[in-house]
């Protein structure tokens, strides 16, 4: 016998009016409920376009024309015998004796110990170019020949479409050029010491702008890349905030300032680096320039190494009392920010004004927005990073009441710095 309960004897009966009702199990499909959801479209990181690889070649055609003028020429220093021949009028009655005044007074010793010393100086910086050039001859083998022949390896039987393929080998070509961009720079350098050696003052001058060009380069590459991780990042973040819930919202906040201030700091580092970078190609310390361009911005310990660096800086200055004519003296890192601070303190003074006749103070003896941006522009000159002059002079910039006026155009990590808020 069949027991199963029937129709309305069932308990889960449910009469057919109310299907599709509101509460039912079974609701209505609709137009309303089939319209589809929006996809959440998440940002593409930007592709950097940048011919790397054609910034490569043409530096090393560069300092393949720099070398070709770089040959010394032989030439004959004065011998003992030429001045002595040119300097004896009348017999002596001591040969000897003429011989070492003579010698003494012709100046082969000082033609001869300044030749030696111009030789040694050019031996050494053709050494260091010599090994520096075989760095890049190894970069340019990779750029024409390991690169493409390892991608299209890679890409044999994988089914990679000629797209996919040049991009592999644009990325790799890329990673390579920056490679090489650091030892390219300490290449002129070595050139210009070269062309200094040989007397070439003019040429040596030439190439050290060509060397301070390349490091504008590298700078820009390094700025360029925080800039483009801390927007894609932002764009992410953009793009999904409208789905989060409140409390994961104000995780994305948290998010988003931290890669901001991350994004400053790294700006501010990369940005001291190149100062740093200056002075040291002004002092002579060229060597010291290209370890501070070879730093990888994305170590974690790149602030401190920028900062052992700029500690081994010297700038040459006049000697004070007691020193000669042309006697000069060394300011370690310290000493030179001292100096640095002192000079700008005596500008920051009541009274002062731009050569614009606007005044360097306010009435309440705070520096004017003008002031402060006319100095802060003249530090590295000076030998202050912005962060070192926001350190000795940022108290001119604080109000009574704790802020700082956004007329300083300050980021938020510099106003932290120096003890503030934005007004």
């Amino acid at each position: 016998m069949d027991l199963t309960l029937q129709g309305k004897d069932n308990p889960n009966y449910i009469p057919s009016a109310t299907l599709g009702q509101a509460g039912s199990l079974d609701p209505t499909i609709n137009s309303s409920n089939l319209t589809p959801v929006a996809p959440i479209n998440i940002p593409v990181a930007p592709v950097n376009t940048t011919n790397y690889a054609g910034m490569f070649g043409g530096t090393n055609a560069m300092i393949g024309a720099n070398a070709a003028t770089l040959t010394p020429q032989t030439t004959e220093q004065p011998t003992s015998l030429d001045a002595l021949m040119a300097s004896i009028n009348t017999p002596v009655p001591s040969a000897t004796d003429t011989y070492n005044t003579d010698y003494a007074n012709s100046g082969v010793a000082t033609a001869t110990a300044n030749a030696n010393a111009d030789a040694a100086v050019y031996q050494s910086a053709t050494d260091k170019y010599n090994a520096l050039n075989s760095q890049l001859q190894q970069y340019n083998y990779n750029a024409s020949t390991i690169i493409p022949l390892q991608g299209q390896k890679d890409a044999s039987g994988q089914g990679v479409t000629a797209g996919g393929f040049g991009s592999y080998t644009s990325a790799q070509l890329r990673d390579n050029a920056l490679a090489a961009a650091p030892v390219q720079f300490n290449a002129l350098i070595a050139q210009a010491e070269q062309a200094a050696a040989l007397g070439k003052a003019q040429l040596s001058q030439s190439i050290l702008q060509q060397a301070q060009t390349q490091m504008n380069t590298i700078y820009k590459i390094h700025m360029d890349d925080a800039q483009a991780k801390y927007t894609a990042k932002t764009n992410v973040l953009g793009a999904i905030y409208d789905y989060l819930t409140n409390k994961e919202k104000a995780t994305a906040d948290d998010l988003k300032q931290k890669a901001q201030n991350d994004f400053t700091l790294q700006r501010d580092a990369i940005s001291s680096a190149n100062d740093y970078a200056k002075t040291a190609i002004t002092n002579g310390q060229g060597d010291i320039a290209g370890k501070l361009m070879a730093l990888d911005p994305k170590d974690p310990a790149y602030s401190t190494k920028v900062a052992a660096l700029a500690s081994q800086i010297v700038t040459p200055v006049k000697a004070s009392a007691g020193g000669g004519a042309g006697d000069t003296v060394k300011l370690t890192e310290g000493e030179r920010v001292t100096a640095a601070t002192s000079n700008f303190s005596q500008a920051f003074v009541p009274g002062a004004k731009l050569p614009s006749g606007i005044p360097v103070l306010d009435s309440e003896g705070f520096l004017t927005p003008e002031a402060f941006k006319a100095a802060i522009a003249d530090a590295p000159s000076e030998g202050l990073s912005r962060s070192q002059f926001l350190t000795q002079f940022g108290y001119l910039l604080v109000g009574m009441d704790g802020t700082v006026s956004t007329k300083y155009g300050l980021t938020p990590t510099e106003i932290k710095l120096i003890g503030a808020t934005a007004r």
